[in-house]
Order: structure tokens, then sequence, then C-alpha cells
């Protein structure tokens, strides 16, 4: 056990820092707030840690979807934003290196739109959008010029006025691609086939992509894409709360255009919700939490004085 949570909660990111580490945290309206490691409280791994409201200044409805540990501001170092509607952003991380207490503009979103996800990118690093409609474009992160801190980004694939960004990933990430859909079913397609070559072809920025996986009624749609390790688990979480958790090397490995297989027996009108990629755990390591001092060592820690705790 690395953590718990509370119900329906799950455990979506984890990020390796230090005491004097920066941690960039990036919300949904496009904004970037920073504190330093020792700033977060410590806790024993059964603990359940403090809302992140405690530790940053957001405001009400916001909420965090990136976090970047940063130990040095490189000049030749970027960050890639990645919005719903499939708006695209590279901006030197150095632009980054002093936010106030009360965060910065990270990114200039356009009405309607909230920010999906924040990478770490390379001059030669190959990104890929992926859309509910089941197409993923990949492109080189050269196709984005830099930008601004403040700038709003140019389009990064083709979406018509009813679909939207369901997963971003990046050659820096792992050597293959899953993808999950909303009704259990799930897949993994190699980054390079037998020959050697891209299993999703490179293409210009802003276009249509090509398909991920074949939707169907029976499989449902397209809900997370993420490039992983095959030594990683993968998390999932349905709308009534329930989570399965299955090590990402029993998932087979497909072909692009096919459906994949079933990952999560749903029940009724259960769907799949949110998934989480989390290093491997042996089922029978597992130690048994012991509720009364959990509860008892968050009462006994002391909470940052920002806002009391919701």
């Amino acid at each position: 056990r690395g953590m718990s949570t509370n119900e329906n909660d799950i455990v979506d990111q984890m990020i390796y820092t230090k005491t004097h580490t920066d941690l960039l945290f990036f919300t949904d309206f496009g904004k970037v707030y920073r504190i330093r490691g020792y700033m977060i409280p410590e806790f024993s791994k059964a603990s359940k840690g403090v809302p992140v409201i405690n530790l940053i200044n957001i405001e009400k409805g916001e909420s965090v979807k990136a976090i970047i540990a940063c130990d040095e501001y490189k000049e030749n170092n970027y960050l890639m934003f990645f919005t719903k509607q499939g708006v695209v952003k590279k901006t030197l991380i150095s632009e980054y290196e002093s936010i106030r207490q009360n965060g910065k503009i990270a990114i200039s979103l356009r009405e309607g739109d909230t920010l999906f996800a924040v990478k770490e990118v390379e001059e030669d690093t190959i990104v890929g959008i992926a859309a509910n409609n089941s197409k993923m474009v990949n492109f080189k992160a050269t196709e984005v010029r830099p930008m601004g801190r403040t700038a709003s980004g140019v389009k990064g694939i083709e979406l018509a006025d009813d679909e939207f960004v369901v997963g971003v990933t990046t050659s820096l990430e792992g050597e293959h691609i899953l993808a999950m859909t909303s009704k259990g079913f799930g897949k993994l397609t190699p980054v390079f086939d037998a020959d050697g070559d891209l299993t999703y072809r490179i293409t210009k920025r802003g276009a249509k992509g090509v398909t991920t996986l074949k939707a169907t009624d029976k499989v449902g749609d397209l809900i997370a894409v993420r490039a992983v390790s095959l030594e990683d688990d993968l998390m999932c979480i349905t709308n009534a709360g329930i989570v399965i958790r299955t090590p990402i090397s029993q998932i087979r490995i497909c072909g692009r255009n096919t459906s994949g297989v079933k990952i999560m027996n749903l029940e009724g009108r259960q769907r799949i919700v949110s998934i989480a990629v989390v290093p491997h755990e042996d089922a029978e390591a597992e130690a048994p939490v012991d509720e009364a001092s959990t509860n008892s060592e968050l009462e006994d820690t002391a909470l940052p004085q920002n806002e009391t705790e919701e």
C-alpha cells in the first residue's frame, strides 16, 4: 500500500521529489501554482494526506490536472499544454520559474475550454492526442513553435463540436499505447511494429488523426489513452465507485484498428470514468491498514493555514 484513499477516490499520479524541489501545480482553469517539496506534510504510507486546497490557493471548483517536479529550469526544456478542445501550446519551462502564492496564468484558455494535461517535452519528442471519436493524431513537438506564458496556443487535433480530448501521450513515457473504453474494454498497442515503424504514423499538427480503437456499442466509447510500461499496473474506477487493479502485462497486445478485450466486468449501467497508471504492486504484499492509527495520525498533523479543510 502506498496511500489510503477516501471512498470513490483513486491514486492518479506519483511524483518523485526532494525537499527543495519545486512542484508546479497546473489546474483546469489554466493557472499554475508553485510550492517546495518540504511544504507538503509528511505522512505514513497508510494515511490519506491533505486536500490540495490546504497547500495552494486554488479557487472554488478549480482542480489540479498535472504536477511537474522541477529541480532546474533549463533553457532548452519545454512544457507542452493540451486542452479539452484540442488546443496545444509549447512554452519554455523557464517561463514558470517565478510564481506568486496566488498563482499565475499558465495558458490563456478560449471560452468553454479547460486545460486537460501538461507534459515535459524535448525538441524531438513525439506527442499524441486522442479524442472520444477514437482517433489519435501524432506529431513532433517541433510542429508547435515556442510561445509565451499567456499565449492560448494552436490547433493540435481537428475535432467536431461534440468531440473532445480523452488522452495525451509522449514518446518519453512508455513503449506501449494503452486504450480504454467506457464499458471496460482495453488493449495495448506497441509504439513500433515488427518492422520498426511507428504503429501510429506521424502526421501534421491539426490533423484528424488515425483510428486508435475500433469503437462499437458493445465496447463503448474511448475514455482514456496513455503511454505505459508493461511493468506498471492499471487502476480503473467506475461511476459506482468500484475500483479494479490489473497488471498491465496481463492486458492483450492488439493491433491499432481493433476493439481490445474485456478488462473489467461492469454491472447494470456502470461505466468506467477514470483510469490511473501506477507502479506494480503484488496483491499478497498488501498490508492491512490500521484505521485507528491512520485517523489519529491525521488529527495530530498540523495543516498549512491557507484555508480550512473541507
